[in-house]
């Protein structure tokens, strides 16, 4: 059977990442995108690829939603759960699943019957063989330190290789490369994606490069999250400084509390340097709520609150926007203050968020207010980035102008994505 032309295809972009669980900002991520890629092709349908379909229409109900691969190839969730991939015999699942994919991808592109998967799988090769786009919304997924993300995303760029459907990928964080095996998987997979837009301007493009991935498709652009709408009402009253933390990536007992001493020492020097009595802390997925009950359990006079539920990103982002400061662990917390101009102090910790958090604050020129909560020099870190995000005019200044740059570089992505799908777009989508 011949390859299918592209007038043969669906007009369909099939939307993938890390969104469907609650995560706020990955939901603003998700958003932003099926938002810009609705208003951009009207002409195509954007079919949103989730783990939990009814959560996320629930969360964006103007679009469709189809299960993620992870669910349909890998079981995630379910019983003989190949995605967790924390044994060997996961591992060795993943790898056989993957293989009955990719050979019946060839089976399903020459209209041949497939061969020992179910119904589900065949239906869901066939749908991304007759797509027009595969497109990977931001996020950091694509990383050693989110393995089984990884390893999904590569075997999904190649079934795509294996029908003719282009991939881009949008507002990435990639690298972090857990060993020999990813860094293999992660050459095998991004080598024929077509376009890869990157979230920092150095970290990433360094570790593609590393895996033989560079050129004039890589390009540094921005979060897809960055110009996400907000709540229109304020639901916190008075002064205060916004604050996040979390144990993901943190070992019980002495390191966690560790950090919540650096967390209490740093939320008391920016209440005093501004006169704030209040913090409000900023929940962005619900097991950040764990890391805030151990905080009060030591600190019980702290009078420090608590905000934010599952998905409720535009609440969040709202609570930001009118906080006098931010202190975040997290990564959109950063990215939901530069596009308010809010001064921010980022309080990263372990390898995965120097990364990710430090590359944000460099977008936006602000790489100076970063520190790294397991350095033995964090005080001297800090006193010196509360020093720089005090002053709120600089700050405003160099998130908003640089702001305007990375929306001109999205802006030159959109346009090779414009080439991609063959068609005009409509302008300033």
């Amino acid at each position: 059977m011949k390859k299918k032309s592209k007038a043969m295809r669906m007009r369909a972009i099939l939307v993938a990442g890390g969104y469907g669980y609650g995560n706020a900002g990955d939901e603003a991520q998700c958003a932003e995108t099926l938002r810009v890629l609705a208003a951009r092709y009207p002409r195509h349908q954007v079919r949103n690829l989730t783990p939990n379909p009814n959560f996320s229409f629930g969360e964006h109900p103007r679009f469709a939603h189809d299960y993620a691969p992870r669910v349909l190839l890998y079981n995630a969730g379910r019983r003989f759960n190949w995605y967790k991939l924390d044994s060997f015999f996961r591992k060795a699942g993943f790898l056989f699943a993957s293989l009955m994919a990719l050979l019946n991808a060839r089976f399903v592109k020459r209209g041949w019957p497939v061969w020992f998967i179910n119904a589900r799988k065949a239906m869901f090769l066939q749908e991304l063989s007759q797509s027009s786009m595969l497109y990977f919304c931001g996020g950091g997924y694509l990383t050693g330190a989110t393995r089984s993300r990884l390893w999904e995303g590569m075997v999904l760029c190649r079934l795509c290789k294996a029908f003719g459907v282009p991939v881009v990928m949008s507002g990435q964080t990639v690298g972090v490369w857990g060993g020999r095996f990813d860094r293999w998987l992660a050459r095998w997979g991004f080598r024929d994606v077509k376009l890869i837009g990157l979230r920092d301007n150095e970290d990433s493009a360094r570790d593609l490069a590393e895996v033989g991935v560079s050129g004039e498709r890589v390009m540094c652009t921005h979060d897809d999250a960055l110009f996400c709408e907000k709540a229109e009402a304020s639901q916190v009253e008075g002064r205060y400084i916004a604050v996040n933390f979390h144990f993901w990536g943190i070992a019980e007992g002495d390191g966690r509390q560790a950090v919540l001493a650096r967390i209490h020492e740093a939320i008391g020097k920016a209440r005093s340097a501004l006169g704030v009595d209040k913090a409000v802390f900023v929940a962005m997925h619900e097991t950040d709520m764990q890391s805030f009950e151990a905080y009060r359990g030591i600190y019980p006079a702290d009078s420090i609150e608590a905000f934010g539920g599952v998905g409720q990103f535009r609440e969040i982002r709202r609570a930001i926007a009118d906080a006098e400061m931010l202190l975040t662990m997290k990564h959109h917390p950063i990215i939901f203050a530069a596009g308010e101009g809010v001064p921010t102090v980022s309080l990263a910790y372990s390898p995965y968020y120097v990364h990710k958090n430090f590359g944000a604050m460099q977008q936006y020129g602000v790489e100076a207010c970063s520190t790294d909560l397991a350095a033995a020099d964090w005080p001297e870190q800090f006193d010196a980035a509360l020093r720089k995000a005090s002053d709120r005019g600089w700050f405003e200044k160099e998130t908003k102008a640089h702001a305007e740059i990375l929306a001109a570089r999205k802006e030159a992505f959109m346009g090779k994505v414009d080439f991609l799908l063959g068609g005009k777009a409509v302008p300033n989508g």
